[in-house]
């Protein structure tokens, strides 16, 4: 210290503390004068840039930066004075070489090289001589650091440390003043300068140890830890720090051992640094390991030392501070890394793995250190707490016993999952489920089984808790998709009370309907926590009273943890504590709701010790729990104070609080929420015990039936359970039972059902009321009842209706008013009395008051009778008639009362659902029929209806008025008549109402008006219809007169003559019956569908008045809308034949007219009729039946919704067809007698009108031609009809007529062969014949054949000129074609050779192979007959062979056709020829296609033996080869070989829909998988999955296809060899044929080579062939690589030239791409376009920049001619040249395409040869692997790829067949080869993406544990690559190789180290993915999650 101070204290020129040798002064002083140049020259402005960096801010600076200034003196560094021996040289010396060291990281590399050069001159002036070999490593040392120092933009202090561990030691002499003065730098502002001069200070204290330790004594070391902490007063930026820590890292080998202060200040420091970075973090842990190491001996040397940290574990305690939490990332891997060491330490126990320390073990350094934390536990700062939570978590990981020799670790486990902190709660359940784990001591031997399955448990529960069971995660598909499981999985059995209970706002259920639905949280803390508390010992009572007197004083959220607390601990407690009861209760009268819930779940953990409680605390509790039980409270809280009661011990009450008790639950059951009464119904009914016991049974089953009305279907079924529960024993009542499981099973369908058996239970008490008078008594209790009138009408005006704005109706969805008014109005039951001090059971005086009396319980439906709900109003007014009835006598007092309410207050009310249920309840006391009360109604209301009606405002109230006119239309039929032309016109003029409600109301009643007609006045309605119906049709003038009908639209017109016409049907005058249905038969043929439908209807109706023969005469002319096209008539007509009602008739068989019903009704009043006492009766059946609704049998509702027969079924939209025929007969001949001539003739002519009709004409046609053979005189009528039909060309309005006509015709002649001969003359009788003739004649050509063959020749001649004529159309020369075909069979050899001279002919002027595909079947057909001799089958033969190697498909497929033709009449070798080529073909479906013609056509019949024999691959790897016949990754990299042909500009017609009904959809797969997944019933897709009747023009053009299907017993016969694979088959006939073969091989191989100028020729450089077509080529290429592959085997010596051959052209194509590639690089950056502006290349050449240059002027001259003389011709040079680059690189571009493109096919040929081979020798195939490694240096992605994917399927397959050990090797070798090169990673790229794919798909072949560790460990490293490319592909390769098996990865996977490996190597995967997808800025994160998914999906 004292030479340093002297130094420091001297100024420059002073004398130093040491002394250089004389021998060494004049070298020094030479090496002084260099230095001093050396600052005058290079380094001139590095020390003025120096110098300014140091701030004056601080005191304790000012000498730093004196020294620091003196050191780098700025003047003298620019006056150089030559230094001589004699000066002081020490002193000059140092402070040289801190200012060489100070500049060492100076921007300028020269300074940097020149100051190295400078400190290395003088360290060899005092090094001794060594060799030189020496010096040569010597200087190579320093050159090296040199290069570092001019390389490194920023970090020099890697190589600064170099340079001083190199020439450190030759300073020892002056290392101590030398480090005092780089200490100066401590404080500069240039964190560059600061880092360096700590680094070199580092390096010569640690090169010069003893120096220091003797003489410094540490100082240096010292101030080195001082300047630590003094950064951050320099700089708020300190990338130096790192320095520091990294020396005082290196040098702890020097100081820990010797000073314990200096070691623990310099732990406790670096812990408590702010800020770290990663990457201080690393050299933290090295500095603090390497102290640690040191720290037990070092602890034995000062066993008595103190200092401010402490020492040993009181180090770490001193840590957990409240203020400064910086230390506590690093305190669980410092107290680890401690206690291993220390734990080492011990030679007892350094051979003991660690950790953990074995569970057997104990460790009471340990035990202490955590019972020191006991305080810190519970310490109120969070900082504190966390601390110590961090602490007892790393202690427990290593050393598990904890659990067992700390008792109370479970009591601090369970209060810290409720700690505040969430940092802290997180660590203590990771803590709870270690300890609770077999890692944390779970299950030891020894241990209670009964704790073993706790600790299971809270295992269990902590799991479901973070969701890491596959069972408990909910995701998107399993709540959409797969409803099934979602119904298994998902909910969960009915919620119970308990359940329920306590649940409140923080409850983890949901309920839906009772349903307990799970969440995303369905396990809570409170569950774990009661789960783990069965560990733990009771809580000592008086910490209880502590943690609840302490309530006060806290936050909100302290209280609720802590009340969380005392219910744990609570539940614990072995008996009741009288003073934790009465401080917890009061809690529960708090302002706060969650205070309240909390307080709840307290209680319920305390109520089991109520039981042993004093009666006054009973009394005290009840007290609390009676003031919260108010209808107002929450439901959470209610639901947890009901619960409470549940378990509360109820039968300790007294007599007045269990009244209380019984009061409350009634006021609650009118709450709002349904969890609420759920409980109320179940404490109520499940205590039936403790009701009878207290005298109160009745009054509780009272309460409960009086609640059937709940509107809550789950509150209402749990209701009546606990009722049919109660009452199944008692006597009477049990007879209930019936009528009241009626009313539960009416819950949750339709509302008006329920009220039927609402009603029906009601009559059941009332009709046994003696017998159940003590449960008539409980429901009539006024206490009760009263409840129920003030729920709803508290504040109602008994005396009038309600103002629905003013009233509640959500009241109508808590209780329903049905249920207790029809109950206690059929009780008379009296309301309330309106003052004290009346009685309720006298009569007041006044109207209204008596009416209120009277009417009683009845008056709670009026408020709903009002409300806007169509569903609630309706079910009021049923109910509201029900309560009227006592079973079926009518109260009469109740039936007046409701009267008055509809005639004065309801019908008069402003609002519009007053007035509808006013005209609802007349409606259904109408329908009632109730003697002399009916007919009143009809009397008094309908001129009040019908006014409604017609000038009601709203339209729902015309409806409802509408409504009623209809019901007294169908009761009173006869009583209506005098009003019956009144009601017409109201009906008819709102027919036309803008309102479609009403209009379709109008359109229901209209024909039931009709229906009520009498005989006398039939005549007038019916012209009243007729003129109307006229009037419209006719228009004109004479419709604009009509002031009804003028100023109606065309839609309203039309709706009334649909409904006039529907009204026609429904008069019932049989007289009338004749005209109507001749008035509607010409309404048949209306191209309206709606008239149709109405017209026939009607008809119909009519019928039944008609005699026999005018029925059969009408059906005929009906016949034909049996096939109409819209489905309504269809159906109609099918309910027609088999008599069914239509929908008018069910709804007068439901509704029969009233008994009194006349003509002449007696006029009588209601209020006359409704006296007290009269006697009114009804009937029970029409008293039900008031519930049917009439609008769900309504007649305006069209057949639409019907399903037609399954025997009518099928059509659609019906197709002419023979079943629609047969079905016409089938109609005709049941329905239909003879007829006599004139209904003959009248039917024709209807049947003609009904022609006309575009719909209907072609059924028409067909039951015309039917008709004709029933009555033959008509023959001739009907022949010319049906032939002049087929006089048009067939178009798609003119097809249907057509088939109807030849289908016509065909029906005729099979009955009348004459009438064939007739037909036959006539059709054939026209000069030029149309389309739709030519097809009858083919379709008939059978009858021709049969009948008429004499007539060929002379059809032949005139027919055949058609096919070679030009003037006709397309299809008439097809038909002429298949015609003449046909007719030349009859006639002989001599006319087919006619017509195939024809028929080439035709095929020479066509173009369209389509068209020439049509005529394949007609051709093959002559060819049967004279076989191969015409020149037309030598022309289709050649163009089978040109189409056969088109590189279009579709051309091949024309050629298969073609050769399916001729494949009986072709030679052996030619057949073969074709069978070799198809099969091999490249298109797999064309493969396929040819294997089914050749197999079915007997070609492979020869080698039957053969291929039974043959071994099967199917399902295995190999089959699926032999299948595809190419690499997987060829439909990628490779081209679509797309249609060549040429395209047709002109316009297509759209070919006809094939399946017009979508029904191969519906039958499909695909269609019952998705409609299966959704639940859709299969049943339901029965009739649209069938298939669709063809048409018999389908039929005919599917007779001329070439292809034929075969029949099922050929297919069945040859189905074995179907199932063989197109390559065994193709192998089995070059075998038979190799002759054949070797052709085909050798013509496909040529042109294959040809394709890159390969010539079989010695002249090898051809140039390729102009106008290449790739895919042409590539075509070729697979067919011959398809060849190659079955031809295995075969001969082998062949096999190899051609394989070889294949190699070569691979090997050649790589070559000329690799040629292309550098070609077109180079004349690119010859060119501009190297430089093109948008191109950022930069300039590496002198030759670059000159073509630069030279362009720009070029440019230049061009641009400035142009502007000067206004010529152009350089700027056109230019361009011109561009034009021509542009071309070359295209040009150049397409064939670097093409020759790739072809390598990678021919690649794939190559490795798919390799991998099926069978007969190849090992070396042969280890040379195709060599040759496949070779290609992965290619520069091509695409042929890596297949390269990779053709060695591992040759290996993997290859390796299948058996032992092949050289194989095994070779694969083994690869690994290590491209293992090596990755490990290198020089310049590879992305080829390490291919690299890494293939050596990690072999490694199932590698059974060497540290090639696959190595792998492992490249795979993670590649996680990180700069290629995204090689992340995605090392990523996949991980999921891969454990998807394959390697248990390997599995262990990485399960490593759970604290770094990025294991001890024994192997990546730790899971923290590199953790950290990975915890880095914001890495991008792969979803193929790591995919990764993570598949991980925890293995068990």
């Amino acid at each position: 210290m004292a030479r340093r101070a002297t130094l420091i204290g001297v100024p420059a020129g002073a004398t130093a503390a040491f002394a250089f040798i004389s021998g060494d002064r004049v070298n020094v002083a030479k090496w002084l004068n260099e230095v001093a140049a050396f600052f005058a020259t290079t380094a001139a402005s590095a020390v003025d840039q120096l110098s300014q960096a140091f701030t004056p801010s601080h005191q304790h600076a000012q000498s730093s930066k004196a020294l620091a200034l003196s050191l780098l003196d700025p003047d003298a560094a620019k006056s150089y004075v030559p230094v001589t021996q004699d000066d002081i040289l020490e002193g000059r010396t140092v402070h040289e070489m801190v200012r060489l060291i100070a500049i060492l990281g100076h921007s300028d590399d020269r300074v940097r090289t020149g100051s190295v050069l400078l400190l290395v001159s003088l360290a060899k002036i005092f090094s001794p001589k060594v060799s030189a070999a020496v010096q040569e490593k010597y200087n190579e040392k320093i050159n090296t650091v040199m290069l570092g120092l001019m390389m490194a933009e920023r970090d020099y202090h890697a190589s600064v440390h170099e340079l001083f561990k190199i020439i450190g030691a030759a300073f020892a002499a002056m290392s101590i003043p030398l480090v005092a003065g780089l200490e100066a730098f401590f404080t500069c502002l240039d964190s560059s300068v600061r880092g360096i001069c700590i680094s070199a200070l580092t390096r010569i204290i640690l090169e010069n140890e003893r120096v220091f330790l003797e003489e410094d004594h540490l100082a240096a070391i010292w101030n080195l830890y001082f300047a630590l902490g003094s950064i951050a007063m320099i700089s708020r930026v300190f990338p130096d720090r790192i320095d520091i820590i990294k020396g005082l890292g290196l040098l702890a080998p020097i100081y820990a051992g010797v000073d314990s202060s200096l070691t623990y200040g310099i732990i406790g420091t670096l812990m408590h640094l702010e800020n770290k970075t990663a990457l201080e973090i690393d050299e933290i842990k090295f500095t603090m390991k390497q102290l640690f190491d040191r720290l037990p001996d070092l602890d034995k040397k000062f066993p008595t030392s103190t200092h401010a940290y402490g020492t040993g574990y009181n180090f770490f305690l001193n840590l957990l501070t409240p203020t400064n939490e910086f230390a506590y990332d690093l305190l669980p891997w410092s107290l680890e890394t401690y206690t291993s060491i220390v734990y080492k330490s011990n030679p007892q126990t350094k051979d003991t793995p660690f950790p953990p320390i074995p569970f057997q073990d104990a460790y009471p350094l340990l035990d202490d250190f955590i019972k020191s934390l006991t305080n810190h536990f519970r310490a109120s700062p969070a900082l504190v707490r966390y601390g110590a939570s961090a602490a007892l978590h790393t202690t427990l990981q290593m050393y598990p016993k904890l659990s067992d020799t700390f008792p109370q670790l479970m009591v601090f486990l369970l209060t810290g999952l409720m700690d505040t902190d969430h940092l802290s709660a997180f660590l203590y359940m990771a803590m709870l489920e270690y300890v609770c784990s077999p890692a944390g001591g779970a299950g030891v031997p020894g241990a209670p089984a009964a704790m073993t399955a706790a600790k299971a448990r809270v295992r269990e529960l902590i799991g479901r808790w973070r969701r890491q069971s596959e069972e408990d995660v909910v995701t998107y598909d399993m709540l959409y998709f797969d409803m099934e499981r979602v119904a298994e999985v998902r909910v969960a059995p009915p919620v119970t009370p308990q359940q329920q209970v306590g649940r409140g706002r923080r409850g983890s259920s949901l309920v839906l309907g009772g349903v307990q639905m799970a969440t995303w949280n369905d396990v809570t803390i409170s569950q774990v926590l009661d789960a783990a508390a069965i560990l733990t010992p009771p809580i000592a009572p008086k910490l209880l009273h502590k943690l609840i007197n302490s309530f006060e004083y806290l936050t909100k959220r302290l209280k609720l943890k802590q009340l969380e607390l005392v219910r744990l601990w609570g539940y614990k407690s072995e008996k009741f504590d009288t003073h934790l009861m009465q401080a917890i209760f009061p809690l529960l009268n708090s302002h706060d709701q969650d205070i309240q819930m909390a307080t709840a779940h307290v209680l319920k953990a305390l109520i089991p010790r109520f039981n042993s409680a004093h009666t006054a605390d009973i009394n005290y509790a009840w007290g609390h729990l009676y003031n919260l039980m108010k209808p107002g409270s929450s439901a959470e809280l209610l639901c947890s104070i009901l619960g409470l009661i549940r378990d509360f011990p109820l039968d300790r009450l007294g007599d007045e609080a269990k009244e209380e008790l019984l009061d409350s639950l009634l006021k609650v059951i009118f709450h709002p929420e349904p969890q609420v009464r759920y409980l109320a119904y179940d404490i109520i009914g499940s205590s039936g015990d403790f009701w009878r016991t207290s005298s109160l049974w009745s009054t509780a089953l009272g309460i409960m039936f009086l609640s059937l009305g709940d509107q809550n279907l789950e509150c209402v079924r749990r209701n009546a359970d606990l009722i049919l529960k109660q009452i199944e024993k008692v006597p009477n009542v049990n007879q209930l039972m019936v009528p009241l499981g009626l009313l539960k099973d009416s819950f949750g369908g339709p509302l008006i059902y329920t009220i039927k058996a609402y009603d029906d239970l009601a009559n059941a008490i009332l009709k046994d009321k003696p017998k159940l008078q003590e449960l008539i008594d409980s429901l009539t209790a006024e206490g009760t009842v009263d409840t129920f009138w003030f729920f709803f009408l508290d504040g109602v005006a008994d005396s009038q209706l309600v103002k629905p704005d003013d009233y509640d109706y959500t009241k109508n969805f808590i209780h329903s008013p049905f249920w207790i008014s029809i109950l206690l109005a059929k009780l008379s039951m009296t309301p309330p009395a309106l003052t004290a001090d009346e009685r309720r059971d006298v009569m007041p005086t006044t109207p209204a008051n008596k009416r209120r009396f009277i009417c009683g319980f009845m008056l709670c439906l009026m408020p709903t009778c009002g409300m806007p709900d169509p569903i609630l109003r309706h079910a009021a007014c049923v109910a509201a008639v029900f309560t009227c009835f006592r079973q079926n006598v009518g109260h009469p007092g109740i039936l007046r009362g409701l009267m008055e309410f509809v005639s004065l207050q309801m019908l008069n009310h402003k609002q519009w659902a007053f007035q509808l249920s006013g005209l609802d309840i007349l409606k259904l006391l109408c329908r009632v029929k109730l003697p002399s009360l009916s007919p009143a109604i009809l009397l008094q209301y309908l001129d009040l209806s019908l006014d409604v009606a017609f000038n009601a405002p709203s339209h729902i109230v015309k409806v409802g008025a509408l409504e009623l006119i209809e019901t007294f239309l169908l009761v009173f039929p006869s009583g209506v008549t005098t009003k019956l032309s009144e009601i017409r016109d109201v009906v008819r003029s709102l027919l036309t109402d803008e309102e479609m409600e009403v209009s379709r109301a109008a359109s229901r009643i209209y024909p039931l008006v009709f229906r009520c007609v009498s005989t006398n006045n039939g005549q007038d309605f019916y012209d009243y219809l007729i003129g109307e119906i006229n009037l419209i049709k006719k228009g004109g003038n004479e419709l604009m007169s009509d002031p009804l009908l003028a100023n109606l639209s065309k839609d309203e017109c039309h709706r009334i003559v649909v409904q006039s016409i529907l009204a026609l049907g429904s008069i019932g005058t049989p007289s009338l019956a004749y005209p109507i249905v001749q008035d509607l038969l010409k309404y048949l043929s209306s191209d309206d569908h709606d008239v149709r439908y109405a017209a026939f209807v009607s008809i119909s109706n009519q019928v039944q008045y008609l005699d026999t023969i005018e029925k059969a005469s009408l059906l005929w002319v009906l016949l034909p809308l049996y096939a109409d096209p819209y489905k309504p008539i269809r159906v109609a007509f099918a309910k027609y034949l088999r008599k069914m009602p239509s929908k008018l008739d069910q709804i007068l068989k439901v509704i029969l007219p009233h008994a009194d019903d006349s003509f002449l009704m007696n006029n009588v009043v209601w209020e006359e009729l409704l006296i007290d006492g009269v006697s009114l009766h009804a009937n029970m059946k029409v008293l039900g039946e008031i519930i049917v609704d009439l609008a769900s049998i309504s007649a305006i509702n069209l057949d639409m919704t019907d399903q037609l027969p399954i025997e009518d079924d099928g059509y659609n939209l019906p197709r002419i067809s023979h079943k629609l025929m047969v079905r016409f007969k089938e109609i005709a001949k049941t329905f239909t007698t003879i007829l006599p001539s004139i209904n003959v003739s009248q039917v024709m002519y209807h049947l003609l009108e009904m022609q006309s009709n575009k719909h209907t004409r072609g059924y028409a046609m067909l039951v015309l031609s039917e008709f004709c053979c029933a009555y033959e005189a008509i023959l001739p009528d009907t022949l010319d009809i049906l032939v002049s039909s087929l006089s048009h060309d067939i178009t798609a309005e003119s097809s249907l007529l057509i088939q109807a006509a030849a289908l016509g015709l065909k029906n005729i002649s099979e009955l009348s062969p004459p009438a064939f001969k007739q037909m036959l003359n006539k059709v054939t009788a026209a000069a030029l014949p149309n389309e739709g003739e030519l097809f009858n004649l083919f379709y008939r050509i059978d009858a021709i054949r049969d009948f008429a063959a004499n007539k060929a020749p002379e059809l032949l001649r005139k027919y055949t000129p058609l096919i070679t004529s030009h003037r006709f159309s397309l299809t008439k020369r097809l038909y002429a074609i298949y015609l003449s075909v046909e007719l030349s069979l009859m006639v002989g050899q001599d006319e087919i050779m006619h017509v195939l001279d024809a028929l080439q002919t035709f095929i020479e002027n066509t173009n369209d192979d389509n068209v020439i595909e049509k005529i394949h079947g007609s051709i093959s057909k002559l060819l049967g007959v004279v076989g191969p001799k015409h020149t037309i089958f030598r022309t289709m033969l050649g163009t089978c062979r040109k189409y056969i190697k088109s590189k279009d498909p579709q051309l091949r497929l024309k050629a298969l056709q073609i050769f399916q033709i001729f494949i009986k009449y072709l030679s052996t070798e030619e057949s073969m020829t074709f069978a070799i080529t198809f099969l091999a073909d490249s298109n797999p479906d064309i493969r396929n296609k040819a294997k089914h013609i050749l197999i079915l056509g007997g070609l492979f019949d020869f080698a039957i033996t053969t291929l039974r024999n043959v071994k099967s691959y199917a399902g295995t790897r190999r089959g699926a080869l032999l299948e595809s016949c190419k690499l997987a990754s060829i439909a990628k990299l490779g081209v679509t070989v797309a249609s060549a042909a040429p395209e047709n500009d002109s316009l297509v017609v759209p070919l006809a829909d094939k399946d017009p009904f979508n029904a191969k959809y519906y039958g499909s797969d695909r269609r019952k998988k998705f409609t299966t997944r959704y639940g859709l019933d299969e049943s339901r897709f029965a009739r649209t999955s069938a298939a669709v009747t063809p048409s018999i023009m389908e039929q005919v053009e599917d007779g001329v296809s070439s292809f034929h299907q075969p029949s099922s017993v050929l297919i069945s016969k040859y189905q074995w060899m179907l199932n063989i694979d197109t390559t065994t088959l193709l192998r089995e006939c070059m075998k038979q044929f190799p002759e054949v073969a070797d052709q085909v091989i050798a013509a496909h191989l040529q042109q294959t080579e040809a394709a890159v100028g390969i010539k079989a020729s010695e002249d090898d450089d051809a140039p390729e062939e102009a106008g290449a077509d790739v895919e042409n080529e590539i075509h070729v290429l697979d067919v011959f690589s398809n060849l190659l592959i079955a031809y295995d085997g075969i001969n082998m010596e062949a096999a190899t030239g051609y394989i070889n051959r294949l190699q070569n052209f691979i090997a050649v194509c790589n070559q000329r791409a690799a040629d292309l590639r550098e070609q077109l690089y180079q004349q690119l950056e010859s060119t501009f376009y190297f430089f093109n502006e948008f191109i950022d290349v930069p300039i590496v050449s002198e030759e670059q920049y000159e073509a630069l240059e030279a362009l720009k002027a070029e440019n230049q001259k061009a641009t400035l001619e142009a502007v000067k003389s206004g010529t152009t011709d350089r700027l056109s040079a230019l361009d011109m040249k561009k034009a021509e680059m542009d071309e070359m690189i295209e040009l150049k571009s397409e064939s670097l395409r093409r020759v790739t493109i072809l390598a990678l096919h021919a690649t794939s040929g190559f490795g798919v040869y390799y991998a099926l081979t069978l007969d190849c020798t090992e070396a042969q195939i280890i040379s195709s692997l060599q040759f496949l490694t070779d290609m992965l240096q290619n520069e091509h992605r695409g042929i890596r790829i297949a390269a990779v994917e053709a060695f591992l399927l040759i290996s993997k397959i290859q390796l299948e067949n058996g032992s092949r050990p050289d194989i095994l090797r070779k694969t083994q070798d690869t690994v290590n080869e491209f293992l090596a090169k990755l490990e290198d990673g020089s310049e590879l790229f992305r080829r390490k993406c291919d690299y890494i794919s293939l050596i990690s798909q072999l490694l199932v072949n590698v059974n060497d544990n540290i090639t696959i560790i190595k792998v492992l460990v490249l795979l993670v490293k590649f996680w990180k690559d700069p290629d995204n490319e090689v992340r995605i592909m090392a990523i996949k390769m991980v999921r891969l190789l454990g998807e394959m098996g390697i248990p390997q990865v599995m262990e990485c996977f399960r490593a759970d180290v604290g770094g990025d490996s294991t001890p024994d190597g192997k990546p730790a995967l899971m923290p590199q993915l953790t950290g990975l997808l915890g880095n914001p800025e890495y991008l792969e994160k979803e193929g790591l999650q995919e990764l993570l998914t598949w991980r925890f999906s293995q068990r």
